[in-house]
């Protein structure tokens, strides 16, 4: 079953754009690129329709997180049950395989109005305490950032929403946690993570930022997300 999936990405960066579709080969995913929301593309009254003050300033943040409501508004237009929205710099763990699982267990769990956080690029990750067998996802109270992550048709109806109420005021991730805590959605981790943002391991350039890259930041990150697992492992 191809999984539907929405890429946000940057129109203008070839490269960026050469890398996800590698990283997607031989993979049950059917990309849609999100295009659109490019920082020249954002004038005033774009930003108007979604965006408080805080974050009517075209910049790469406002962009992205532009990018994010339009995969929401097509969800919802194309009343899609379940959708996989990845930014252009995430990478798959030799696991991703287990998302059939994950598919399951929201089929079995009944799941509505959800988002189900895949990556761990903060390196967060659910205590061995909590965790059950034959169980991938957790319910918790923040999200992990928004490189990969499920989302359902009620989770992208709502948010959409909630955003004719009270527009967008903080970063898309940020957002999420603002709409958790508002009730309008449910959070869920899985366990394990089965992937990374590129941009945050050092395999990708980052775009928003200087964000250290190449093979010394790479080592380290995995040295830290050992250390993590085994830390949350013990717990």
């Amino acid at each position: 079953m191809l999984i539907r999936t929405y890429v946000i990405h940057v129109s203008t960066e070839i490269g960026r754009r050469k890398l996800i579709e590698k990283e997607l080969e031989g993979k049950a995913f059917d990309p849609t690129f999100v295009l659109d929301g490019d920082i020249n593309s954002l004038s005033q009254s774009r930003l108007n329709t979604f965006f408080s003050d805080k974050m009517k300033e075209p910049k790469a943040g406002t962009s992205c997180a532009f990018k994010h409501i339009l995969a929401y508004q097509d969800i919802v237009k194309n009343k899609h049950p379940l959708t996989l929205i990845i930014e252009d710099d995430i990478r798959f763990y030799s696991n991703v395989h287990l998302l059939d699982q994950i598919f399951n267990e929201i089929q079995d769990r009944n799941l509505k109005s959800f988002i189900v956080s895949l990556e761990d690029s903060r390196l967060k990750y659910i205590p061995k305490s909590k965790r059950e067998k034959k169980r991938l996802l957790y319910l918790e109270q923040s999200g992990r950032m928004t490189g990969a992550y499920l989302i359902d048709y009620a989770g992208a109806k709502h948010i959409l929403d909630y955003i004719e109420t009270k527009k967008v005021s903080v970063p898309i991730d940020w957002f999420h946690n603002e709409c958790i805590q508002e009730n309008i959605l449910e959070m869920f981790w899985a366990q394990p993570p089965i992937a990374v943002q590129g941009s945050l391991e050092g395999s990708v350039k980052s775009l928003i930022g200087k964000v250290r890259f190449g093979g010394l930041k790479i080592l380290l990150f995995r040295i830290q997300r050992l250390y993590k697992r085994l830390t949350y492992y013990f717990r």
